[in-house]
C-alpha cells in the first residue's frame, strides 16, 4: 500500500447547525433555552448556580504534606553488620559514600533484626526499643 492511499485515520469535524439532515441541526446539540443555549456563556470552572463550591465547602488544610514529610530509612542490625566496617560512624553521609540514600537529610532508624559484632558509632541514628 502506497503512503497517500492508506486509509484515514482521522475522522471529519462535525459541522453543527448545518440543517437538521446534517444530523447536529436546529439546537446543535445544546439542549433548548436557557443560559447554556446561548452563545458566550461562560462561568468559572466550578460554579454551582450561586451555591457554596464544593472546594469552599471543604475543610481547609495548611501545608503541605509532601513538604513535611521527611525521608527516612530503618536498618537492622544485620543491615549495619553487611554495610559498615570496624569502627566506622554510621551517618547520612555515610550511607550517600555506599549509594544507599540520596538525600543528606534522611533520618536513619535502628531496628533489632540481627546482629551486630562490629564496633559502629550509632550516636547519630534512633534506635528502636528492643535496640536499646
Amino acid at each position: 500500500m502506497e503512503l497517500h492511499n492508506l486509509p484515514k485515520t482521522t475522522r471529519p469535524r462535525k459541522r453543527v447547525a448545518r440543517g437538521i439532515s446534517a444530523g447536529q441541526g436546529k439546537t446543535a446539540g445544546r439542549g433548548t433555552k436557557g443560559q447554556k443555549s446561548r452563545s458566550g456563556y461562560k462561568f468559572r470552572l466550578g460554579f454551582e448556580g450561586g451555591q457554596s463550591t464544593l472546594f469552599a465547602r471543604l475543610p481547609k488544610v495548611k501545608g503541605s504534606k509532601f513538604l513535611k514529610k521527611k525521608p527516612k530509612i530503618a536498618l537492622n542490625l544485620s543491615d549495619v553488620e553487611r554495610i559498615c566496617s570496624d569502627g566506622d560512624v554510621l551517618n547520612a553521609k555515610l550511607l550517600i559514600d555506599k549509594k544507599l540514600i540520596i538525600n543528606p537529610a534522611t533520618k536513619i532508624k535502628i531496628l533489632s533484626g540481627g546482629d551486630l559484632n562490629k564496633k559502629v558509632d550509632l550516636t547519630q541514628c534512633t534506635l528502636s526499643k528492643t535496640t536499646q
